[in-house]
Formats: structure tokens, C-alpha cells, sequence
């Protein structure tokens, strides 16, 4: 789950070897090589400056408290757990405090129209003209797109308890994304000289070969990041191991909006030039299954494959048997197949079961016995897509409950299949359906909770994007 305000955080990726210069760098050089690269003028100086990590600590608290409701993580933190998308943790806030105060090391304010680097990242020049780089993008973003009015909508679902988690990672992707691309091409033009050519061709083949890792080698990256970013903040080793411990829910998007998001924006400049990535902050990406697959933005609005809505209206009958909501979100797909992954399903096989969603809505409740009831609704592009992940979810059962599963023989009825199980001692019934399209999840209750629920779920209208 990651939280919007703080997306300005920029982490270094390079292994780049640090020295005690303290210099910091001239930004106006910086900022005219950014304009010339971008095509667009600065419209007002941007003001840098250097910060403590007591200060940005406090920063980051103060955030976190104004974006999602503090004493809502430890309630996402059970759903979450309940339906195999992270580990049990009793501290989620304190996880996403930790992955942004150690895998920072500039962040870009748009509320303040200034950016900050922090003591800690090292006093390298070229890494902090680098990092300087990275932040100034953001700026020329925010003067000329308002990075607040682009995710306003988002924002306000959040303060309200609903995670729309694929739109968030999508709206990253491009900011980040374009920042990430754009300080490549400005390091390879500082290296290389003036030879735009080889700049394009060397920053498209970088952002392509990162954005095809898969998520055990994001995670070795991050490792690697963490050992680096203790060396520089002076970690200790406990602190290091529990780096190594924060969920990947947390720390797979976080990396990916950067890698992939690069991808993205660079493949969108190749095809259609900085004009349409302008025109993408007036009308962007709505999906992470859009940044995975460039190709399903591109074109005009109508050509394009939207997700599909799945949301729906909690059922009154749950409140009143004593189950208290505790969480709403939508995923995507590369939430999905990071799921999948974390069930040990094959990277392969995980991305091409997701590869065919067209839209999710999952839920969660809680009764006063510590009983907690998820409940998943999908769709995918065609009956085909939707049987692929049908076979692969059925899978990971045997991964999440072990000796404790025991499963029903499944049944076709009325054109739907159905397959219930048993999750093990506590943990409740489980029924799976697919018709058609559309693949349903229930479980955690009572056998005539979770088919009542299912009921009500697959009898919701859904209305199809192309």
C-alpha cells in the first residue's frame, strides 16, 4: 500500500561510491539541460535544500497521518494477511514509515514547491546532481501539471478508507516514471556529450532492461539498496534485518513505479514524442495493467483497454450477524501477480495468469472472535483469461493451507464452476466460482456465510469496458 504524498521520495538505485565532498550542485545547469531534453521551461526558480533525518522523519509522520487514517492500518494489515497478500504484522504503519525513511534519499514537496535532500544520502556531487535531477523533473512537472490536482480524487478515497491501490500505482508510474527516464537521459548526456541519438537509444535500452525484472530480482535490488542506504544512514544490523522483513506489498510497488513507470514514459516518448506525455497528465493512465503494457494506452481514449469496474455495495445482513468492514481496495493486475507470486506460483506462470484482468474489487470484514471474511471479485478479457486464473488460484490453495485443506470435488452448475473447501482449523469455508468472465473468492466463515456472500456477488451487475 503505498501513499501518494509521499511519492516525491526518490530512492537511488546506483551502487554509485560515496566521498566526503559537500558541495551541492549548481541546479541552474541542471535545470536548462532538463529543459532542453523535456521541451518545457521552468516558470519559477526551485528552491533546494538539505535536511536531517530527525526532520524528515517528522515529515513522513505527519503525512502518513493526513493521507489514510492512522488507526485503519492494523485492520488493512488482517485482510491483507487473511488473503495471502502479506505476512501477519501487528505494525503496518510502522513498515511504511520504515520503507520511506530508508529507501529515501530526496524527495520533491509539491505542497512547499520545493525539494529536499536529505543528510544521509551521501555527498557525492555527481550522486547529488543526480538526485537534483530526479527533483527538479518533479518540479517542472508540478509547474506545469499540478501534481496535487492530478491525484486529488485518489487522495480523497484514501482519507475515506477505499485504497484504489492500481490507479495510485498507475498515477506513480507516470510522475516517477518520467523522472526516472528523463535523470537517465540526462546522466547518459553528461557522460556521452551532446550526441542526442545515443542518449535515446543507450536511456531507452536502460529503462527497458530494468523494467523487465521480475519480482525476486526487485526484491534482491532492494536488498541490495537497503544494505547501502544502512551503510549511509548508519543503520545498525537489526535495523537492516527488519529492512529485509518489510512486506513486499509494500516494497514491490514502491520499486516498481520507478522501473516500470520509465518504461512506460520512455516507450510513450518513442511512439508519439513529449507531447503525448503531456497530454498524459490531462488524461492519464488509469490501470497498472496500462504501465505493464504500453501499447493499452496508446491511441485515443475510446481504443483503449479500461478496467472495468467491480465495486460493490457491502450487504447489510453481514453488519447485522456482527461483521465490522475493515477494508476496500482495488488491486490490478500487477498487484495480482504479485499475489501470486508471494503463493509460490512461478514468475512465469504468475504474470501469465494476470496478464488477461480487466478489473477487481476486494473487501474485507471482521467479527469480535477475530474471524476475518475477504471477499474478491474479478474480470477478465475473456472466458479463457478468466479459467487460466481460475486453474492457478485453485493452485496456490494447497501453498496457503497446506495439510489443513480439504477441497469439495468441483461442480459445473448452471454453467458456473464452483469449488468449496475447507481452509483448516479457525479459519473458515472457501468457495470459489467462475461463469464466464468473471471469477469470485470467498472465504473465512461459516459454510452458509460465505455462499450467501457469494450469492450476493456474483448476482452484482457488471458492465463491461471494451
Amino acid at each position: 500500500m503505498m501513499v501518494w504524498r509521499l511519492s516525491g521520495i526518490w530512492l537511488w538505485l546506483s551502487l554509485t561510491p560515496l566521498c566526503l565532498a559537500y558541495r551541492f550542485p549548481n541546479l541552474e545547469p541542471i535545470s536548462t539541460q532538463l529543459e532542453t531534453l523535456r521541451g518545457l521551461n521552468f516558470r519559477k526558480e526551485v528552491v533546494a535544500q538539505r535536511q536531517n533525518r530527525v526532520d524528515f522523519s517528522a515529515y513522513v509522520t505527519r503525512q502518513l497521518a493526513t493521507v489514510y487514517p492512522v488507526e485503519s492500518y492494523d485492520r488493512v494489515a488482517e485482510g491483507l494477511a487473511r488473503l495471502g497478500m502479506m505476512a501477519p504484522t501487528r505494525n503496518l504503519l510502522g513498515q511504511v514509515k520504515l520503507l520511506m525513511e530508508t529507501q529515501a534519499a530526496a524527495y520533491y514537496d509539491p505542497e512547499t514547491d520545493s525539494f529536499f535532500v536529505l543528510d544521509s544520502a551521501g555527498q557525492n556531487p555527481d550522486t547529488l546532481a543526480s538526485y537534483a535531477a530526479h527533483e527538479l523533473v518533479h518540479a517542472l512537472q508540478d509547474q506545469h501539471f499540478d501534481l496535487m490536482a492530478l491525484v486529488a480524487e485518489v487522495d480523497r478515497d484514501y482519507r475515506n478508507g477505499f485504497r484504489d491501490e492500481d490507479r495510485i500505482m498507475a498515477l506513480r508510474a507516470l510522475v516517477e516514471g518520467e523522472a526516472n527516464y528523463l535523470m537517465t537521459l540526462w546522466e547518459l548526456n553528461r557522460e556521452l556529450g551532446s550526441s542526442s541519438a545515443e542518449v535515446g537509444s543507450q536511456g531507452l535500452a536502460i529503462t527497458q532492461s530494468m523494467s523487465q525484472m521480475n519480482l525476486p530480482q526487485m526484491l534482491q535490488m532492494v536488498r541490495d539498496s537497503a544494505r547501502h542506504s544502512a551503510k549511509r544512514a548508519g543503520l545498525d544490523k537489526a535495523q537492516l534485518d527488519t529492512i529485509g522483513r518489510i512486506p513486499g506489498y509494500l516494497v514491490h510497488p514502491f520499486y516498481a513505479a520507478y522501473l516500470k513507470g520509465a518504461w512506460f514514459v520512455a516507450s510513450l516518448r518513442v511512439e508519439h514524442g513529449w507531447d503525448a506525455v503531456s497530454r498524459a497528465y490531462e488524461d492519464p493512465p488509469r490501470s497498472s495493467e496500462q504501465i505493464l503494457h504500453p501499447r493499452k494506452y496508446f491511441g485515443e481514449p475510446e481504443e483503449r483497454d479500461l478496467p472495468t469496474s467491480m465495486r460493490f455495495e457491502a450487504p447489510k445482513w453481514l453488519k447485522r450477524k456482527g461483521w465490522q468492514g475493515i477494508d476496500e481496495a482495488i488491486h490490478g493486475e500487477f498487484y495480482l501477480r504479485m499475489w501470486l507470486e508471494r503463493l509460490e506460483v512461478p514468475a512465469k506462470s504468475a504474470i501469465a495468469a494476470a496478464a488477461g484482468w480487466d478489473g477487481d474489487y476486494y473487501r474485507a470484514w471482521r467479527r469480535t472472535n477475530g474471524e476475518v471474511l475477504v471477499a474478491l471479485s474479478t474480470t477478465w478479457d475473456d472466458a479463457h483469461e478468466a479459467t487460466q486464473f481460475t486453474t492457478t488460484l485453485r493452485d496456490t490453495l494447497t501453498t496457503r493451507y497446506g495439510a489443513g485443506l480439504k477441497e469439495a470435488a468441483p461442480k459445473t452448475q448452471n454453467g458456473a464452476w464452483r469449488l468449496r473447501y475447507e481452509c483448516g482449523e479457525g479459519l473458515g469455508t472457501g468457495l470459489i466460482v467462475r461463469h464466464k468472465r468473471e471469477v469470485f473468492m470467498v472465504e473465512g466463515a461459516d459454510l452458509q456465510t460465505v455462499q450467501r456472500l457469494m450469492r450476493y456477488l456474483t448476482r452484482q451487475p457488471i458492465f463491461h469496458v471494451r
